[in-house]
């Protein structure tokens, strides 16, 4: 026999004592190390786009948080080693107004075995006021057992940018009513020519802007309105802009 055969002999006896289900020591120290790869991914993803996760063990007096979801509120991670927060300290950052509808979303969730998804206000442990969109889902096993699971993302800025463009229509609105006048947009690479009116120039046409579902015509609905003396001018026009 050879003595590389030898070799491969007792490599095998080796082997063959392991206990079921135990990788060899190389194998293992590659999982692990592979483990630490996705967690500090993880958390280097959730700290790039704000967002936490957790996860709920329904009926557990605990509920296990990823660092982002403890930053996010405005904890340390260190503060929590384990991840393993009370069930109720997430109510406890959420303002009054906003505890019961928050409850009763995930309480027909978990009564209908479904998803969930919506914006509300969180107070941070400092007192910062945050607008966050939360997800969950249910993951129910054999015995009836239940785990919610879920995300938590922050979207003050597009919150807040959205307020704002809000605010900004709203002016605009009541400046048009005002003075009587109308904008439109018009994109030239969609198929369909369809044009955006504002309010205001819904209203210079003899339309509520409730009429013209997010005040969306298309290039013959403005033609339709356009006197016949004018009609064929106006296409003109139109064409050569459009070549142009």
């Amino acid at each position: 026999m050879l003595p590389q055969d030898n070799d491969r002999e007792a490599d095998a006896r080796r082997k063959s004592f392991l206990p079921e289900g135990t990788l060899p020591v190389s194998r293992g120290s590659e999982a692990l190390a592979a483990l630490r790869r996705r967690e500090a991914l993880l958390r280097e993803t959730e700290r790039l786009f704000g967002v936490g996760s957790w996860e709920w063990a329904v009926g557990a007096n605990s509920v296990s948080w990823s660092e982002g979801l403890l930053r996010l509120v405005g904890y340390e991670p260190d503060e929590w080693p384990d991840g393993l927060v009370a069930e109720t300290l997430y109510r406890e950052h959420l303002p009054e107004a906003e505890r019961r509808p928050y409850q009763q979303r995930v309480d027909e969730a978990l009564a209908e075995r479904s998803t969930y998804e919506f914006d509300h206000w969180l107070v941070t442990r400092q007192g910062v006021r945050r607008r966050v969109r939360v997800r969950g889902a249910v993951q129910a096993e054999d015995g009836g057992f239940q785990r919610l699971v879920g995300t938590v993302t922050d979207v003050t800025t597009e919150h807040e940018a959205t307020e704002r463009l809000r605010e900004s229509e709203a002016v605009r609105n009541d400046t048009e009513r005002f003075f009587g006048y109308g904008s439109w947009v018009w994109d030239f690479t969609d198929d369909a020519r369809t044009i955006v009116w504002s309010a205001g120039n819904a209203r210079l046409y003899g339309y509520e802007p409730d009429e013209l579902p997010d005040g969306h015509v298309t290039i013959d609905f403005f033609y339709r309105h356009v006197h016949p003396d004018d009609l064929e001018r106006l296409r003109r026009v139109t064409d050569d802009a459009l070549r142009r």
